[in-house]
């Protein structure tokens, strides 16, 4: 190196190359410079900047479809159900995302993102809410049809069936004794070719080709309907529900199914509602869920029942009395298991078990618990963890 900058290596032994049109850091020609001016964007010479929130933009030209531009209203005044759909359906068919731009979007149906199973088809839908202003928000309408079961649950069952019983005396592989009641305000699924038209349903959902289907940076609240869920999405490779704030006061639960094999659940919160995340129909491999938050439900805010084990990194409950968690049980050896990591359940009322187990394994790290008598309870067995 001789220090003039004149196509030298690491002329100022700051192990970087200074040479003009050579990668540097020194700005001292800013000419197709990474960071030139040191504010963490990409400067120089025809490189791109991130937008403004300020600047009008073709949202259409970048692969964006707004709901608006269909018609929904962001003011939350009317009902936009259908114009939300038909955006749906829309972005869909030409390999768009839909777009929620900050705004109310009163809704009195299920917004349903089934995608088309066709052979390898991983096209998937991307529903996701502009990061300009507040996240966007999708209200379930009061008293909306179809969303009134499960009103005297836990003491009173009559009409509420919260989970799907296949019926296995038939050859049929889209045969059930029962179907759940809960209705979902956002479903993503897939639809299952060795189903008939008539019996496409989320709870035949191909899980296990359920691809690249994503919702994004979207509050929902469900208002009084006590048969509503959130979000139900259990999806597999690439599939994931993001960013997602649930005020599930009035309702069932936030979230109904996990993504896993392959697809995760990101900074999710849920306020309110019987449950925070019901988690008793998922896909076969283990779920992940990395930032949970959960406070304000009358039940246990997390009940888990999967065929794989359940694992939750980072997460803050609180909760008025225990169990917070009750873990289940399916005949298969390898269902029911859950690790914890990283996390604070806080009990504020009268103490009881935080974890209510059958007989699985439960792995519990960097865990911070406040108000509980017994840590983990495993009914089959009558044993116990008692908090020190």
């Amino acid at each position: 190196a001789d220090g003039d900058g004149a196509g030298d290596v690491d002329s100022d032994g700051d192990g970087d190359a200074d040479s003009e049109g050579d990668a540097d850091d020194d700005d001292s020609d800013a000419g197709g410079d990474a960071d030139a001016d040191g504010d963490g964007e990409v400067d120089g010479d025809g490189d791109s900047e991130p937008l403004s929130c300020a600047e009008a933009v073709d949202f259409e030209a970048l692969g964006y479809l707004p709901v608006t531009d269909r018609g929904a209203d962001p003011t939350g005044a009317r009902v936009s159900t259908s114009e939300i759909q038909a955006a749906i359906d829309e972005a869909y068919e030409r390999g768009m995302v839909v777009f929620f731009p900050s705004g109310t979007y009163l809704v009195d149906d299920t917004l349903d993102l089934m995608q088309l199973d066709e052979e390898q088809n991983r096209e998937g839908h991307m529903i996701v809410g502009s990061y300009c202003g507040d996240r966007p928000v999708i209200r379930l309408r009061d008293g909306a049809p179809g969303f009134d079961s499960c009103a005297g649950y836990p003491t009173d069952m009559a009409g509420c069936v919260p989970d799907t019983v296949e019926d296995f005396s038939t050859s049929s592989n889209c045969d059930f004794r029962e179907r759940t009641t809960l209705k979902p305000v956002v479903v993503l699924w897939r639809q299952n070719d060795d189903c008939p038209a008539d019996q496409q349903h989320p709870d035949r959902s191909e899980g296990g080709r359920d691809w690249n289907n994503v919702i994004r940076n979207i509050d929902i609240v469900l208002g009084s309907n006590p048969g509503a869920v959130g979000i139900r999405h259990g999806g597999a490779e690439g599939s994931s529900t993001q960013e997602v704030r649930i005020d599930a006061t009035g309702g069932f639960a936030g979230i109904y199914s996990l993504n896993s094999s392959g697809g995760y659940n990101y900074d999710i919160e849920v306020v309110g509602g019987r449950h925070g995340v019901y988690a008793t129909r998922m896909r076969g491999g283990p779920p992940l869920i990395v930032g949970l938050r959960l406070s304000g439900q009358t039940e246990a805010p997390l009940v888990i029942d999967h065929y794989a084990p359940v694992n939750i990194v980072g997460f803050e409950i609180e909760h008025e009395t225990g169990p917070v968690v009750e873990v289940s049980r399916q005949s298969h050896t390898s269902s029911g298991h859950i690790a914890m990591i990283d996390g604070t359940i806080s009990l504020g009322g009268v103490a009881g078990p935080m974890i209510r187990n059958t007989d699985r394994s439960v792995y519990l790290g960097n865990l911070y618990v406040r108000g509980a008598s017994q840590v983990v309870e495993s009914t089959s067995e009558g044993s116990s963890l008692e908090a020190a």
